[in-house]
């Protein structure tokens, strides 16, 4: 038994029922939704609902051509569809987003005898191996045009490469290259971590520092409840927004304060709890009490925070240390500077086009396993765990030509 099979075993793609239909997209609301039937008889079933406005049939539609016309249902309802023929074998099914018409769809499919599949097996058996596997499945769930382009990357090769390239530095017993480069990588997993999860910002503070107008103005709308009387948030409320392109969740947390009521004591706890839980914290602060207020407990608690000076419009001074961004919710006056805060300390190193990321946790684990084995001059263990990490790939000339 190797060093690294304590790991999970990776599993390899199984058979494909004969005619399958798969939703490529996630569930959830979103402009288009993507379907894949696949299978021998997918020509056929395809060809039972779709009509073409151009009046071919699906046999007749050119390979790759895209054919616009209109899915009709035995029930009397039509559904505007795009579809693509990419092999006998293969149709690419386009509709409106959302779950009423993609299961519409599926369902009709279902009824001729198509099985419906989850994706992951679908892209398993498409893919090279687990890394390009892991990378289309979170692709699918990428939420802003940066953290696809990462992801497309990582499906492209990019991370399969660079442990090919450490491999080689390995055996050719350049170790000191080779740790750097694994260094590196595992660093830029601070950031793959979050490229589908989103990083999360815990915003807390005294009742009625204007923590609910901050976060209605970072997302750019009204998410929380705003109402001069402190207590008025209870609950931590979520505001999922982006800033630069990486996704954060913002927590609108309880004014931290004691109280003998049993409510608001509750939403302090979750308070605390939410800080404790998020990657990074914002306490907000009065402008108009001043810089006292830095040697508050509150100040004292949160080392690590990123202290904001808020209501700066009704303030009469300035005085604030320079580490303390000042703005106000209601103008909006520091808000950028704040944002800029926030990712400097979330992605202090932002990686570049085409560089090598990781994003699981399977991944980061056997790197650091094998970051572990060239320190301790361990070539068979690191050369171990990083061919378990790219094992089973397939020859890379099956990738899409869309995606190459």
């Amino acid at each position: 038994m190797g060093f690294c099979s304590r790991l999970e075993p990776i599993e390899m793609p199984r058979p494909l029922p004969p005619t399958t239909v798969t939703q490529l997209t996630p569930d959830g609301r979103g402009a288009v939704a993507t379907l894949s039937v696949s299978g021998p008889e997918s020509l056929e079933l395809v060809g039972q609902f779709f009509v073409a406005a151009s009046g071919k049939s699906s046999r007749q539609q050119g390979m790759n051509a895209i054919s616009f016309g209109r899915w009709s249902q035995p029930n009397g309802i039509t559904e505007d569809v795009v579809v693509v023929r990419r092999s006998d074998d293969d149709i690419e099914i386009s509709c409106h987003g959302g779950l009423a018409a993609a299961s519409a769809i599926i369902g009709s499919l279902e009824s001729l005898g198509a099985k419906r599949i989850d994706s992951t097996p679908w892209i398993a058996a498409r893919t090279y191996g687990p890394l390009e596997a892991d990378a289309w499945i979170a692709l699918s769930r990428a939420k802003t045009e940066r953290v696809a382009g990462i992801l497309l990357d990582q499906l492209r090769g990019a991370l399969r490469r660079a442990i090919g390239k450490v491999l080689s530095l390995v055996q050719a017993g350049d170790l000191d290259t080779a740790h750097s480069h694994l260094d590196q990588l595992i660093r830029h997993g601070s950031v793959g971590l979050h490229l589908t999860t989103p990083w999360r910002v815990a915003i807390v503070g005294e009742p009625n520092v204007g923590k609910s107008s901050l976060v209605n103005r970072l997302v750019g709308f009204d998410r929380s409840i705003v109402f001069d009387r402190p207590g008025t948030t209870r609950d931590v409320l979520t505001a999922s927004t982006a800033f630069d392109g990486w996704p954060v969740d913002l927590l609108d947390t309880a004014g931290l304060r004691d109280s003998e009521d049993d409510i608001e004591q509750e939403g302090v706890r979750r308070a605390q709890k939410a800080r404790g839980s998020a990657d990074l914290a914002i306490l907000v602060l009065d402008a108009q009490l001043g810089p006292a207020q830095l040697a508050s407990e509150h100040a004292r608690n949160i080392p690590n925070a990123i202290i904001v000076a808020n209501k700066q419009d009704l303030a009469s001074g300035n005085d604030w240390p320079e580490h303390v961004v000042r703005t106000s919710a209601m103008t909006g006056e520091g808000i950028a500077s704040l944002i800029v805060a926030i990712m400097d300390r979330l992605v202090p190193e932002p990686p570049r086009a085409d560089d090598p990321v990781p994003w699981t946790k399977p991944q980061l684990t056997v790197l650091r396993l094998a970051f572990s084995a060239v320190e301790d001059v361990d070539l068979v263990r690191c050369q171990r765990c990083l061919q378990d990490l790219v094992a089973s790939a397939r020859d890379v000339s099956s990738l899409p030509s869309e995606l190459t």
